[in-house]
């Protein structure tokens, strides 16, 4: 049973995957 919509669930994962995404590509530019 989910409280939220499943378009949110997937709102919600792509946000999590894109800032781990933008975390790693930061850490790997940084000197």
């Amino acid at each position: 049973v989910t409280r939220f919509p499943k378009a949110h669930c997937v709102g919600v994962c792509f946000m999590a995957h894109a800032a781990k995404h933008l975390t790693e590509r930061w850490l790997m530019w940084t000197p």
